[in-house]
């Protein structure tokens, strides 16, 4: 599925958005303001780019399992301020930053099939 981040601007109101099984990045979301919860498994990401303090305000919930996120790219969504829920599910992780511990609000986290 191709994603014209353009068009986005059309589905301001959009809480939730299923986008399992593509080639979508989690930037090309990033116009979707009203976004609370986001699915991107098996999306074959491994690099999330920086995101900024403004970027995805809402978001509570991340699911980017089975996919190959490296440590690194945890470190890039530090900046989600709401976030409660992330599943890094079968991301081939060995290990986590160091400082994990910066993300403010995390309640839930799923590391499992690492």
């Amino acid at each position: 599925m191709q994603v014209i981040e353009e068009d986005l601007c059309y589905f301001q109101n959009l809480s939730a958005i299923d986008l399992a099984d593509n080639h979508v990045r989690l930037e090309q979301l990033k116009n979707l303001k009203s976004l609370v919860e986001i699915n991107l498994q098996y999306n074959y990401i491994r690099e999330i780019k920086s995101l900024g303090m403004y970027d995805f305000e809402k978001l509570e919930t991340l699911n980017l399992s089975y996919n190959s996120i490296t440590p690194a790219s945890i470190r890039q969504l530090y900046n989600l301020r709401r976030l409660k829920t992330l599943d890094l599910q079968a991301n081939n992780l060995v290990t986590l930053p160091e400082d994990i511990r910066l993300f403010e609000s995390l309640e839930e986290l799923n590391l499992s099939s690492n």
